[in-house]
């Protein structure tokens, strides 16, 4: 503290010349002394802060002659306590206690012999009673994961609650008294509150549901004393539900506490059966259809049937309807058409309606599209009957339906005779050659006998005379002749017969 007047100091004490050889510089003529100097200097007021900072300069040759410095034991101080005030009346360093009701600003005034002044000042804040705010007491249900949030005002140093949590905010699932202190700036308060637990309500959306598409169905819960909440909006105990796909429904249920618990049911939608009647069909009148129906387990038919498969012989065109019935108790519908066509009016005739045996005729139809006569087909068809005959035919029209007809041709035995094929003029049965058999349906009769060059060798006009093989009175040659025989019958009907006959020798 009081300026040095300069001087020498040994800064090793005792030094010898071993050691001044080790000391930097090798010699101990160049480390011998140190100088030092003490000096002091006021601070000028603008510098006197809290904040003020001080700095001693080396130029760069100020070592050019081995000149080496430091610094050391620096102070800084006030010089005396004389002239203090503080804001409250108090002139001492130590402004004393003091218990503000409110927050106060104190302010400290010092002046110094050198007439230099400076003030500083602190501010006490006092602080209004601390209230946690923790509101009031409150009752949750109890329901699995349910609690209590119990929270304290912000703004605390530190909390501490009745069951060692450190937060501000703690979850309580069980009854109790719940507090907490809180700490700010060294001062506390306390507030408790009250939780307590009721039992929760039961929710019960009734059993699961299942429906066929398109169908309702009616959910209820089960009661509670409170409220309803489904998941449709609705806020009664039972409500009516129409899904087209499988659903869930949630339910909500409450109490006056506003406990709540909640269920769900759900609703399985089956898809209606694929009922299929089967393809529409065409039968002709008179013909039976048979209808198959898939797609269920239970069939019933417009027709009172109870089966898949029936047969049907409708008059007139028909609509039949099946009610298919799956495992599920779903219920859809087919129809199926039965086209009924009439038969066609099939007609039949003949151009004769009487002939002689062995003669041709024709038959005719109509009234249809194709006619089957049996042996024959079409219309008209030659017929030659050997005895009276009915001709039936079945005609089928584009519809592939069919009718019957039939038409009688009457073959009249014209001439009861037959002609042989071979005789014998020189014994036998057969003699002379002539028609053999009842002539008396025969009228205007002749016969010619050619022989192969078609030379005339017999002729006659009476049934009962034959050739005896003999021209001109001469016995013919035996072999093959011709003969050609023309008649007319009591029926006005006129016949030619013609054919050949052996001459045997």
């Amino acid at each position: 503290t009081t300026p040095g007047t300069g001087g020498q100091w040994h800064p090793h004490g005792h030094v010898t010349t071993t050691m001044y050889n080790q000391l930097p510089g090798g010699t101990a003529a160049n480390w011998m002394y140190l100088y030092w100097h003490e000096y002091e200097n006021s601070i000028p007021p603008a510098a006197a802060t809290s904040s003020t900072r001080f700095r001693w300069k080396q130029f760069a040759n100020s070592g050019a002659n081995w000149d080496a410095w430091g610094i050391d034991h620096v102070e800084i101080y006030c010089p005396g306590h004389q002239n203090v005030a503080w804001s409250h009346g108090v002139q001492a360093l130590d402004g004393g206690w003091v218990s503000p009701t409110t927050t106060t600003t104190y302010t400290v005034f010092i002046l110094d012999t050198s007439g230099h002044s400076a003030n500083a000042s602190v501010t006490i804040t006092v602080l209004p009673p601390l209230d946690p705010g923790l509101g009031p007491d409150t009752t949750i249900c109890d329901f699995p994961g349910n609690y209590a949030i119990l929270e304290a005002d912000t703004g605390f140093d530190a909390y501490q609650w009745n069951t060692g949590e450190t937060t501000r905010t703690i979850q309580v699932d069980t009854s109790g008294t719940y507090s907490v202190i809180v700490t700010k700036a060294g001062c506390t308060g306390t507030d408790s509150v009250n939780v307590t637990i009721t039992p929760a309500p039961t929710a019960d959306a009734g059993p699961d549901q299942e429906i066929c598409i398109g169908d309702s169905v009616t959910l209820t819960a089960a009661p509670v004393t409170g409220f309803y909440a489904w998941s449709t909006g609705d806020s009664t105990q039972s409500i009516t539900v129409s899904p087209q796909q499988d659903s869930t429904y949630y339910l909500t249920v409450g109490t006056t506490l506003d406990c709540m618990a909640y269920d769900t049911v759900h609703v399985t939608v089956h898809p209606l059966p694929n009922a299929d009647a089967g393809p529409d069909q065409e039968i002709c009148d008179g013909d039976d259809a048979n209808l198959s129906a898939s797609g269920g387990q239970i069939y019933e038919w417009s027709t009172g049937d109870m089966v898949a498969d029936i047969t049907v012989s409708p008059s007139t065109t028909t609509e039949y309807m099946v009610t298919v019935t799956d495992a599920h108790g779903c219920v859809n519908y087919d129809t199926t058409e039965v086209t009924v066509f009439p038969l066609p009016q099939v007609t039949a005739w003949a151009a004769d309606s009487a002939i002689c045996m062995g003669d041709e005729t024709e038959v005719y139809a109509d009234g249809a599209t194709t006619y089957d006569w049996g042996h024959f087909t079409g219309s008209p068809v030659t017929v030659s009957p050997m005895e009276t005959t009915k001709y039936t035919v079945t005609g089928t029209d584009d519809n592939g339906c069919s009718n019957t007809a039939s038409v009688t041709v009457v073959a009249e035995d014209c001439s009861s005779f037959y002609i042989p094929n071979a005789f014998n003029p020189e014994g036998g049965i057969n003699t002379v050659f002539m028609p053999v058999g009842d002539f008396t349906a025969v009228t205007e009769y002749e016969m010619t006998i050619y022989d192969r060059w078609g030379n005339v060798v017999f002729n006659t006009g009476d049934p009962y005379e034959g050739w005896d093989g003999t021209i001109d009175g001469e016995p013919a040659p035996k072999g093959v002749y011709v003969y050609h025989v023309n008649y007319s019958s009591q029926f006005g009907k006129d016949f030619e017969m013609r054919g050949t006959v052996t001459l045997l020798r």
